[in-house]
């Protein structure tokens, strides 16, 4: 296992000798591995090792007893350890993110505030190669690209410079807990990782276990393979693409916005990119949206092979990303658009809700999946959070033999919601004004509508003509997430 790990180290140069590290430990079975594992390499490296764990509220108690754990392992080894705690519940909600992703931002921050105190430039953390697949199989059914197929990556250099290793890629969970057991060393289990609400849960334990079964029983060393060959092919087209960014990167004249003058940003000259392939084009742009600290989620293959379009046909428009980001191509430069005070154009589109069972709807931009299910029997009733946080669901009943289709669609002047809970209706506009919603961001949250009534306003409250009264009646559940 060590000779494994150690090879696996110096194969990807994750950790040069006399390298001060950080190891991410939250004390399940792959971080205590991580942790014994690079203690006893430490001899051989002259490495010095310091445990950090970040507790994310989510588990109270148990949380706790986590970070005491975690603890109570370093002082047995005299390390240093350094824990906090977060509150990644209400980072979401602020933030208008999942809590899968509030969480692994706290954790960049809290790696990137600690490494500057202690003068660290790398990060260990214990995603093994059973993340690697997970993480393959959900971006599969997500769609990207190329960076799919590769799936998760030995190293990651995170905007501030600050560099992420990890040396278990290449060991199987089932091979980590056994060694764990050969050696009598304990380790904590989160419940959280059995439940089914969670996407990576069902391919752990439903989807892997039935291709195992129905498919190949071998099909994880196949995933392997193909894990090993796409991250070669992805080298080889990012040093290619990191050259062309280089010689397609200008620097546009500064702009202003109504308010005040804005600090100018790398921008990309139409000219010298459309010449260039468009696999390589496609890397190059999504190198400069990352560049640009737009969260990596954002910035997915429909919304590159857009900017793709726009800029190969070299017509003037422009694409809002997130919030407030907005990309343009103006005078033959793909470039960030600065925010201004201008009045928000809302889009008129919309689209018919399906009422079969287990349907899906895809609202590619603003890369939203609503997901129908319809229902009988008891049900919880969904209290209101932030408008627009997403995922975001719902239940309503079902509509009569005579009403109109449900449909969705985006904000229109004038919309009105009667909450539930609430003696008359309110503006959209007012709902979203008070909860603090950036503008260009009110624009761009669907709406479930019936003819011109709003009937949910998602990550708020349904409007109380379409409250579920009869529990054994069929109803409709509604759940909206980002693709």
């Amino acid at each position: 296992m060590l000779d494994s790990i150690d090879q696996t180290i110096a194969t990807h140069h994750l950790v040069p000798d006399g390298t001060h590290i950080l190891l991410a430990v939250s004390g399940g079975a792959d971080s205590i591995l991580l942790l014994h594992a690079l203690v006893r390499l430490a001899r051989n490296h002259d490495w010095r090792v310091t445990v950090a764990h970040l507790n994310h509220g989510l588990r109270g108690a148990q949380g706790s007893d986590d970070a005491a754990f975690v603890r109570e392992q370093a002082d047995a080894m005299n390390l240093q350890c350094y824990r906090e705690t977060v509150d990644v519940r209400m980072l979401a909600r602020r933030n208008r993110q999942s809590i899968e992703m509030a969480g692994r931002q706290a954790r960049h921050d809290f790696f990137m505030r600690l490494s500057r105190h202690l003068d660290i430039s790398r990060v260990a953390t214990g995603h093994t190669a059973d993340d690697r697949i997970e993480t393959l199989l959900l971006n599969l059914a997500r769609g990207t690209g190329m960076d799919a197929l590769a799936s998760i990556p030995y190293r990651t250099t995170l905007s501030s410079g600050l560099l992420l290793v990890r040396p278990l890629l290449d060991i199987a969970r089932p091979d980590i807990e056994k060694w764990l057991q050969e050696h009598a060393y304990r380790w904590r289990n989160d419940p959280s990782n059995t439940n089914p609400v969670y996407r990576r849960n069902r391919v752990r334990h439903e989807l892997l276990p039935w291709l195992e079964s129905r498919l190949n029983p071998r099909v994880r060393n196949a995933l392997q393979k193909l894990m090993q060959q796409a991250t070669l092919d992805r080298e080889w087209i990012e040093t290619v693409a990191q050259d062309i960014t280089r010689k397609c990167t200008i620097k546009p004249l500064r702009t202003k916005s109504i308010n005040n003058e804005q600090p100018t940003q790398p921008a990309l000259d139409r000219r010298r990119l459309t010449p260039h392939p468009a696999a390589l084009r496609q890397r190059v742009i999504a190198n400069w949206l990352q560049h640009l600290n737009i969260p990596r989620p954002r910035i997915d293959q429909p919304t590159i092979e857009r900017l793709d379009r726009m800029l190969v046909a070299g017509c003037p428009g422009r694409i809002v990303l997130a919030g407030k980001t907005a990309i343009r191509i103006k005078n033959d430069v793909l470039e960030y658009e600065p925010p201004t005070t201008t009045p928000v154009m809302l889009d008129d589109r919309e689209w018919l809700l399906p009422m079969t069972h287990n349907e899906f709807l895809d609202l590619d931009e603003p890369g939203l999946r609503v997901i129908i299910t319809l229902e009988t029997g008891p049900f919880s009733r969904e209290g209101g959070r932030t408008p627009g946080y997403f995922p975001a669901q719902t239940t309503i009943r079902m509509p009569g033999a005579g009403d109109l289709p449900l449909k969705i669609r985006f904000r229109r002047p004038g919309d009105r919601l009667y909450p539930t809970g609430a003696g008359g209706s309110r503006k959209i506009q007012d709902i979203l004004t008070d909860a603090k919603v950036p503008a260009l961001e009110r624009a761009r949250i669907p709406l479930l509508v019936h003819g011109e009534d709003v009937v949910w306003l998602p990550g708020y409250r349904i409007s109380k003509h379409w409250r579920v009264t009869n529990p054994n009646i069929p109803r409709l559940r509604i759940r909206i997430e980002r693709k």
